[in-house]
């Protein structure tokens, strides 16, 4: 049977400065990858998807967040290499994020619309 779940957090009230160390910790060469974002917003942005991502992908899995190969296709989209037939997309703005995990390829865009 598919399934696809959806997740989504406000970060409206998270501290900036403990995502990016909390994502520190998780995330192989994380400092080379922020060093690049200028924009705090994006950097919060960036942290909060990424943790999220990795807790309920290591949920699922059953293994540790920073255990976690994520790769990238040529186009950006991430998938794990060392499990196929798990899919996930993550998205953000303004100040939620939302991730989609599933048995199935999938996507999943937010957008605040003002």
């Amino acid at each position: 049977m598919n399934r696809i779940d959806v997740y989504m957090a406000d970060i409206s009230k998270a501290e900036t400065n403990r995502l990016i160390r909390r994502y520190n910790s998780l995330v192989p060469g994380a400092d080379n990858r922020m060093a690049g974002i200028r924009n705090e917003k994006v950097v919060k942005q960036t942290a909060a998807g990424e943790i999220m991502l990795r807790a309920l992908l290591a949920r699922r899995l059953n293994i540790a967040p920073g255990a976690l190969e994520i790769h990238r296709t040529d186009a950006g989209k991430p998938y794990l290499k060392a499990h196929p037939g798990v899919h996930f997309n993550l998205t953000h703005s303004a100040d939620m994020v939302v991730c989609a995990l599933g048995n199935i390829p999938l996507g999943v865009d937010i957008e605040k619309i003002e």
